[in-house]
């Protein structure tokens, strides 16, 4: 599983499938994208499926910084430019939900729809 240096942090995340259509996958508190693994594996075999590390959690470096809604938003979208997604599925969990509605403010453009759960 990948690591990519992104606004000012290291971001750990998962990448797999190779659909055209891209599904983001954010997780709860405290948890990890590893709790989308059933998720994961039922959706990879036709879709693209992106699942982050919030920074602080799971396999992402911690920040000095507080965790912001505005910037883990900001570490996501930096994360899907530098893997090239313009537009996704997005699927927020809890404190996913969210990170979701944050990153709608940020970048409606990038939503295909999304999934509050």
């Amino acid at each position: 599983m990948p690591k990519v240096s992104v606004n000012g942090t290291e971001l750990h995340f998962r990448d797999t499938g190779n659909g055209k259509d891209v599904v983001l996958l954010l997780h709860a508190f405290p948890l990890h994208s590893g709790m989308w693994a059933r998720q994961i594996a039922a959706l990879e075999k036709k879709h693209r499926v992106i699942a982050p590390d919030y920074r602080g959690l799971g396999k992402s470096a911690a920040s000095a910084e507080p965790s912001t809604m505005e910037l883990l938003a900001q570490d996501v979208r930096a994360l899907l430019a530098h893997v090239r997604v313009e537009r996704a599925g997005v699927a927020g969990l809890s404190m996913g939900g969210y990170l979701a509605f944050e990153l709608f403010r940020q970048a409606p453009g990038l939503f295909r729809g999304i999934a509050l759960c």
